[in-house]
């Protein structure tokens, strides 16, 4: 493009001065639409093209600025978009910032010149997000519901030891009662724990079998997972079989009794409901002709309200 030609001003229409023109230089200072000024010291040109009061426009015509000063914007971000557009004549042009989305506001701080991007919390739904969680297998593992395993006591550690995860598992709307008691005396193999229990074999058999009836929380399910006992002459040599309704449902020995021949025994567990009964039976005495003797026996009945 070649140069660009203005008229040449007349004295009447010529403002010089050593600095540059302001809006006050207007129709009340005295300034018509079209007249110049000249700046002595700068060596700069400008025209007026608006002498409003207190709100004049001075263009400046300097050789080489006719569209404006020769300055401008540029976006020098590395990612990102960029807010400044472009140049239009003397007027820089930037991008505004907009929320795309109710999830982001954006909003104008006048008093601290800032715009301030915030997340708004309660619009955000996890559940439209994408992507999984990985894995922290210090702390357990998150996928599938599982953040804390089950763990045996020498389980992995995660945020508290195997240990202790495994009694908190234990832990919940469970409980444990005692229940169904038994007392009497068996001292024959394959006899059952007899209320008036006899020392004989032939005796105990003509004897009335004791039965425990079972009764459970109305709404709530329950199981038979132990039983505490006290006998006369037991060791952990004689073993003892459990009838639920007539049929064998526990085998077990005397393996935790003490010197008092007292003890508990735990086992896993079966289902009982209300209107079962149990029993118990001298079933073995490993060779050696121990025997519980005269005894009393406490089921332990786990409960889920």
């Amino acid at each position: 493009m070649g140069p660009q030609l203005f008229p040449l001003p007349t004295a009447d229409t010529l403002k010089t001065d050593t600095v540059d023109p302001t809006v006050n230089d207007d129709i009340n200072a005295g300034f018509s639409v079209g007249q110049h000024w000249i700046n002595t010291t700068t060596d700069k040109g400008f025209e007026c093209m608006d002498n409003a009061a207190g709100a004049a426009v001075w263009v400046e015509t300097t050789a080489g600025a006719s569209g404006g000063e020769t300055n401008t914007a540029s976006n020098v971000n590395v990612g990102g978009v960029g807010i400044f557009k472009q140049k239009a004549g003397v007027d820089l042009e930037f991008r505004g910032v907009n929320a795309a989305s109710s999830k982001v506001s954006v909003a104008l701080q006048a008093l601290t010149n800032e715009i301030d991007v915030d997340v708004v919390e309660a619009n955000l739904n996890i559940g439209n997000q994408s992507g999984t969680l990985t894995n922290d297998l210090a702390h357990g593992t998150r996928g599938g519901g599982s953040q804390h395993a089950n763990v045996i006591a020498a389980g992995a550690s995660g945020f508290m030891t195997g240990a202790d995860k495994t009694k908190l598992d234990g832990l919940g709307a469970v409980y444990i009662v005692p229940c169904c008691v038994l007392g009497g005396k068996s001292d024959g193999l394959g006899k059952f724990l007899n209320a008036n229990g006899a020392t004989t074999m032939n005796d105990d058999s003509s004897k009335s079998r004791t039965r425990a009836p079972v009764a459970v929380p109305v709404g709530s399910t329950a199981k038979i997972v132990g039983c505490a006992y006290k006998t006369n002459l037991g060791t952990t040599n004689v073993v003892m079989k459990v009838h639920l309704n007539g049929s064998v449902v526990e085998t077990f020995s005397l393996a935790s009794i003490n010197l008092n021949k007292g003890g508990q025994e735990n086992w896993a567990g079966f289902a009982v409901v209300a209107g079962d009964y149990l029993e118990l039976e001298y079933d073995a005495d490993g060779g050696t002709g121990d025997k519980p003797g005269e005894s009393i026996w406490w089921f332990l009945m786990e409960v889920t309200p």
